[in-house]
């Protein structure tokens, strides 16, 4: 897993699918279901949160340019602190991938291949996820570079189709519902949406086209990524209304049904699939890459082959039924990324006291 210089362009192209893939399934229906027609406005708090973890992003990231998070830690807390503090975000980031993996296989098997056996496909999975590592985090950015013209693309055609069943009424009365439970699921989403993007820390900056008008592209990632979010949200509310809404754990993926181009194009609703399936396996990639860095001394060659399969089975034997999946994803994933984030903090503190040193 060698690391050619790569852009600045490509580096940046991870925030999308990252944030994207989580929005799908878990950010969707729990911050709906928290929030409900005032979703779109925590979505709008979630952003001005996830500033100051952006903001975090950086002041590690400019720490010690020609290292690595992994490496980083070991330099400041030293040898036993610092593989204490990777071992716990492995074990996060590991949880994460479980909870993504379950979350496409589960939607896969259940609109597509009821007669398949899930494990069959999270095999599948590992297999694509594992070829995908193995061949370095550079090709990884110009696959995901691929899919992203062909998610734009599908994008445009689901607005096209969505507008016409639109309907502005569905999001009034405007703070409707509690402030509170709106700024709640505003902490929650960015919490869930934002921590996950500290995987990129696990490319050092001399791997980097990197130049001072980093952090402000980074914003501009990070602000059109959650616009995006901002309308398909809006757009599942106004066509479905708040109530239907919350009664999907795939909101968007109904909305899609309702489209017909030209009287007999249909099953558009499939746009959905081909976009979450894209960007959960960038962002599954993302995770084996950054816990198999950790161990490829040990392991070589073979350390992403053994965190996909490892992965595969864990979330295979963890996760017994959707009911169960579901109480623990809409409960854990938060305090999944608020854990991650303290950790991230002590990081950042320590840079703080090591520089005045």
């Amino acid at each position: 897993m060698n690391i050619k210089k790569m852009s600045m362009g490509e580096y940046l192209i991870f925030i999308y699918f990252i944030m994207l893939s989580i929005y799908r399934g878990i950010g969707t229906y729990g911050v709906i279901q928290m929030a409900g027609i005032d979703s779109y406005l925590s979505i709008i708090i979630a952003f001005f949160l996830g500033l100051f973890l952006i903001f975090l992003f950086y002041y590690i990231f400019s720490y010690r340019v020609d290292l690595n998070i992994l490496e980083k830690n070991k330099v400041l807390f030293g040898s036993v602190g610092g593989n204490i503090i990777n071992y716990l975000i492995h074990i996060l980031y590991f949880i994460i991938g479980m909870i993504l993996l379950y979350n496409i296989s589960n939607f896969v098997i259940s609109q597509f291949l009821d007669r398949t056996p899930i494990l069959m496909f999270m095999i599948m999975m590992g297999l694509v996820i594992f070829y995908n590592v193995s061949c370095g985090i550079n090709n990884m950015a110009r696959v995901s570079i691929i899919f992203l013209f062909f998610i734009i693309l599908l994008s445009v055609i689901s607005i096209i189709g969505i507008y016409p069943h639109f309907d502005l009424s569905n999001l009034k009365p405007i703070l409707d519902n509690n402030i509170g439970h709106t700024i709640k699921a505003g902490v929650y989403l960015a919490f869930s949406l934002v921590m996950p993007l500290f995987l990129l820390l696990v490319v050092s900056g001399k791997n980097i086209s990197y130049h001072r008008h980093f952090l402000s592209r980074f914003v501009l990632v990070y602000f059109l990524s959650f616009l995006l979010i901002f309308i398909n949200n809006v757009f599942t509310i106004g066509s479905l209304g708040i109530r239907i809404s919350k009664l999907y754990q795939y909101p968007e993926y109904m909305v899609l049904q309702k489209i017909t181009f030209f009287n007999f194009i249909d099953r558009i609703e499939n746009i959905i699939y081909i976009q979450w399936i894209f960007t959960s396996m960038i962002s599954l990639s993302c995770i084996v890459y950054y816990i198999s860095k950790y161990y490829q001394n040990i392991i070589t060659h073979y350390s992403s082959l053994f965190v996909s399969l490892f992965i595969v089975l864990a979330t295979y034997l963890f996760f017994s039924s959707n009911t169960f999946y579901y109480e623990f994803s809409y409960a854990i994933f938060p305090f999944l990324g608020m854990t991650l984030f303290f950790l991230f903090l002590l990081v950042g503190i320590r840079i703080y006291f090591k520089k005045k040193l």
